[in-house]
């Protein structure tokens, strides 16, 4: 930050965050990621939670064989953690790519 830079995005995998659709977040999982998300905005930096799985789930496209409801489901617990953090920017897909 002491270099002008004010937002960074943390990347993730929705397969090491939630082990099995619907499940619980992982904790050591989640804690790491809480931390370095704490450790920048307790400085004022914004953070961009961004699972990066390009809309698939176990290498399964959301939609087309991982139903959407798993998703939303990953997306409310995620988001539930950082529901009171005004310095948390949610990346719900980062780069899509779908079957042709």
């Amino acid at each position: 930050m002491s270099r002008g830079m004010n937002t960074f995005r943390i990347c993730s995998r929705w397969e090491r965050l939630q082990r099995s659709a619907f499940a619980e977040l992982d904790t050591v999982e989640l804690s790491r990621l809480t931390n370095i998300t704490n450790y920048a905005t307790g400085r004022g930096a914004n953070v961009i939670l961004d699972p990066h799985n390009y809309a698939r789930y176990f290498n399964v496209i959301v939609g087309q064989g991982v139903d959407y409801t798993a998703f939303q489901d990953f997306w409310r617990r995620l988001a539930g953690v950082f529901v009171n953090n005004p310095n948390i920017i949610f990346g719900i897909v980062n780069e899509p790519q779908l079957a042709r």
